[in-house]
């Protein structure tokens, strides 16, 4: 997860959801700054999708090898291109991690 605004983020009662679990965040998200979160649920490798919501308001939305054309094979990361709009596919490119943590 990324935070590319210039204030850190509190998750506190944030969560991400694949439908069939949630699982609440909490810490902090430094400005400019990646953050790994590792859900404590199964992510498909095809057909899936994520959401990070807040309380029950969906923030942003992320799908793979199904509703949106995205797929990152092994070694690959899906990530934000452009932060202009959520919910949207092109908004996000396959490249390599880049991990800065907070």
């Amino acid at each position: 997860m990324y935070n590319p605004t210039d204030q850190d983020v509190n998750l506190d009662y944030y969560f991400i959801s694949n439908d069939k679990n949630n699982q609440r965040l909490n810490d902090t998200i430094n400005s400019n700054a990646t953050k790994i979160i590792k859900p404590k649920f199964s992510l498909n490798n095809n057909g899936g999708y994520i959401a990070l919501k807040r309380y029950f308001n969906q923030i942003d939305f992320v799908s793979w090898e199904s509703t949106w054309d995205l797929e990152a094979k092994t070694g690959k990361s899906l990530q934000r291109k452009y932060f202009d709009k959520v919910n949207s596919e092109d908004q996000w490119i396959v490249g390599v991690p880049k991990i800065t943590t907070s």
